[in-house]
C-alpha cells in the first residue's frame, strides 16, 4: 500500500517536474524570437569586384531603383506576394536608349501591370520610370516554422542586354518600401540591394562552354515574425495535451485507474483531431519543420503512456517519476536541439 505521504510526495514531485520544464521550455523561446534567423537562400547574383568597377565607363551605368507602395498579397505559408510600386531608371540618353531599358522582367514573377514609361530630364540625365504591378513567389525554407523569420527577394534583371552593354546599379538609399513595415504578422526589420549579373551555362563542351551573362538586381527585405498568435495556436495545444498525459501518471489509486485511462486515450484522440486541424494553417512543404517534429514527440509520449498505462494497472511512484522525468527531458532536449543545433 502506499502512504499518504508517498503519494502527496508523487504528486507534489511530478508538478515540480512540469513546472520546471514549462520554465525551461519558455526560456528556450527567447533568443528565437528576439533574434533574426532565416535559412532562406539567397538567389544567384555575381556582384563586381572593386577592379571591375574601375574599367566600367560611367555612361553604362543605370541607377536602378524599386520604390514599393504597397503588399496587396503578402502570404507567407503559401509563398505567394503582390506588390505595387514604381521602378525607376536615371541613365545617359547619349549611351543608352530608353527601349533598350524597356524589356525587364522580374525572376519567380509576373508583371500584372507595366504603365507607359514617364520620360524626364535631370540635367545632361535622364529618369524613366514605371508604374508596376508584381506578383512573384520566393525560395523559402520554413524547416523553423512557426520560428521561422524570412528573407524577401525581389529580382529584378534584364535578359535582353549584357553586362558589356549595360550595368544597372543600385542601392539601399534607392529601395524603398513606403507600406507598412507591420504586415499581418510581419515585421520588416532590413530592406537592401545587390548589384550585379548572372551567368548561366547554355552548353557544356569538355573544357569549354557557352553562356549568356545578363544585369541583375536583387532587391531584399528581412522579415521577423512579430505576432505570437500563429505561435500560441500551434505550440499551446500541443503542450496543453503533453501536461495532461503527464498528469495521467498523478493518480496512484486503483480506483482512479479509469480515470488514468481515458487521460491517455483523451489526449491521442485530441491528437489526431489536432492534426487535421491546423495542417491548413501551416506552410504545405515536404520536409520536416519544427512543429512536426514536436507533434510526433508528444504522439509518441502519449502512444507509449498509453500502452504502459494499459499493460500495468499499478505503476510504482517511482516509475511514474521516471518516467516523468524522461518525457519532460526529452521534450526540452528536442526543443533546444531544434532551435540551437
Amino acid at each position: 500500500m502506499i502512504s499518504h505521504l508517498q503519494r502527496h510526495g508523487a504528486i507534489y514531485s511530478q508538478v515540480t517536474i512540469s513546472f520546471i520544464t514549462l520554465i525551461v521550455f519558455t526560456l528556450l523561446l527567447y533568443k528565437p524570437l528576439t533574434h533574426f534567423v532565416t535559412l532562406d537562400t539567397s538567389p544567384s547574383i555575381t556582384t563586381f569586384t572593386e577592379q571591375e568597377l574601375k574599367t566600367i565607363k560611367p555612361d553604362k551605368i543605370v541607377k536602378t531603383g524599386l520604390y514599393i507602395k504597397d503588399f496587396s498579397k503578402f502570404d507567407v505559408n503559401n509563398n505567394k506576394f503582390k506588390f505595387e510600386g514604381v521602378l525607376s531608371f536615371e541613365f545617359d540618353p547619349k549611351a543608352i536608349s530608353p527601349q533598350q531599358l524597356d524589356h525587364f522582367n522580374f525572376e519567380r514573377g509576373q508583371i500584372i501591370y507595366k504603365s507607359i514609361p514617364v520620360l524626364r530630364k535631370i540635367g545632361d540625365k535622364h529618369l524613366i520610370y514605371y508604374s508596376i504591378l508584381v506578383e512573384f513567389d520566393n525560395d523559402m525554407n520554413y524547416q523553423r516554422f512557426p520560428f521561422d523569420d524570412h528573407q524577401l527577394h525581389i529580382i529584378f534583371q534584364n535578359q535582353q542586354l549584357s553586362p558589356d552593354e549595360v550595368i544597372f546599379q543600385s542601392s539601399n538609399n534607392r529601395f524603398i518600401v513606403r507600406s507598412s513595415r507591420y504586415i499581418e504578422a510581419w515585421k520588416g526589420i532590413n530592406t537592401f540591394a545587390t548589384s550585379g549579373y548572372v551567368e548561366e551555362i547554355l552548353e557544356r563542351i569538355e573544357k569549354s562552354q557557352t553562356t549568356i551573362l545578363y544585369p541583375r538586381i536583387v532587391f531584399s527585405i528581412d522579415y521577423s515574425r512579430y505576432s505570437f498568435r500563429p505561435l500560441f495556436m500551434i505550440l499551446l495545444p500541443l503542450l496543453g495535451l503533453f501536461l495532461i498525459l503527464i498528469f495521467s501518471l498523478i493518480p496512484t489509486s486503483e480506483n482512479l485507474y479509469g480515470t488514468r485511462l481515458i487521460m491517455c486515450t483523451s489526449v491521442v484522440s485530441a491528437l489526431i483531431f489536432y492534426l487535421f486541424a491546423i495542417t491548413p494553417n501551416t506552410p504545405k512543404v515536404g520536409y520536416m519543420m519544427i512543429s512536426d517534429y514536436i507533434y510526433i514527440y508528444v504522439l509518441l509520449c502519449s502512444m507509449a503512456i498509453f500502452g504502459i498505462t494499459l499493460a500495468c494497472k499499478n505503476l510504482s511512484i517511482l516509475l511514474r517519476v521516471l518516467i516523468n522525468v524522461f518525457a519532460n527531458s526529452g521534450l526540452i532536449i528536442l526543443l533546444f536541439y531544434l532551435l540551437y543545433i
